[in-house]
């Protein structure tokens, strides 16, 4: 599996788990939680563009139950105004990353694993996830709206930590507390990622990519109105 891609400088640190709050956030977001194997483009050479760390716009697309096929793209979240989370509120953020619901309270796809980081803690979440997005740069990258529609279900549910299985080592064997502690990506579904695709895995993070085809560009600034446009069509159904 590739290196997922990074893309902000250590300044001759080491990037671990426990350097400083901004570290700790940086290593989730590059390394656990993995954000930019979505929200980070490739180049036209496969590559990551690290010019746009963060900034979105790849997609992925499903069949809906109905046979639709639906595009879905990753968010620009990067701190611009307003293509990105510059006007979002910490809980905004919180509410977005743990139970699936955007700063329009408008349910996110669930290839999104929110169901998944609703179980990080809130110390990860909180003070980690904060105060590493916030100091993303700036991009203006546009992301396209989901096409044709946002998601018209509710949010997914969590998942149960209490299904997630401990080690089967013995509590005497020196490895034990290392395994036990590996519960906490495992139980968030970090160990699976690039994310799993939404509704029953039916696309995968090379597939359904759209490339240069034309995926309905819009901006933050218009996607409220594109939002309200669908949602009123499907109360008409």
């Amino acid at each position: 599996m590739p290196e997922p891609p990074t893309g902000k400088p250590t300044q001759g640190r080491p990037r671990t788990a426990t350097t400083g709050t901004v570290e700790r956030g940086q290593y989730l977001v590059d390394h656990v939680l993995v954000c930019g194997v979505c929200h980070t483009p490739n180049g036209a050479d496969g590559k990551p563009d690290l010019t746009k760390y963060l900034a979105g716009s790849r997609s992925y697309d499903f069949a809906d139950k109905d046979g639709t096929i639906v595009t879905v793209n990753a968010e620009n979240l990067t701190s611009h105004n307003p293509e990105g989370l510059a006007t979002w509120s910490d809980e905004q953020i919180r509410t977005a990353l743990t139970k699936g619901i955007d700063d329009e309270k408008v349910p996110l796809y669930p290839i999104m694993p929110y169901p998944e980081y609703s179980l990080l803690t809130r110390v990860d979440v909180d003070f980690h996830q904060f105060s590493n997005l916030r100091t993303i740069p700036p991009n203006d990258n546009v992301v396209p709206a989901d096409y044709p529609y946002f998601d018209q279900n509710p949010a997914a549910p969590s998942v149960d930590e209490a299904k997630i299985p401990h080690t089967t080592l013995p509590s005497s064997d020196p490895g034990f507390a290392a395994a036990e502690r590996g519960r906490y990506p495992r139980e968030r579904g970090l160990s699976e990622l690039p994310h799993r695709a939404a509704l029953g895995g039916r696309a995968g993070p090379d597939e359904g990519v759209r490339g240069g085809q034309d995926v309905h560009v819009r901006s933050r600034r218009t996607r409220q109105h594109v939002r309200q446009h669908h949602a009123a069509r499907h109360r008409d159904r």
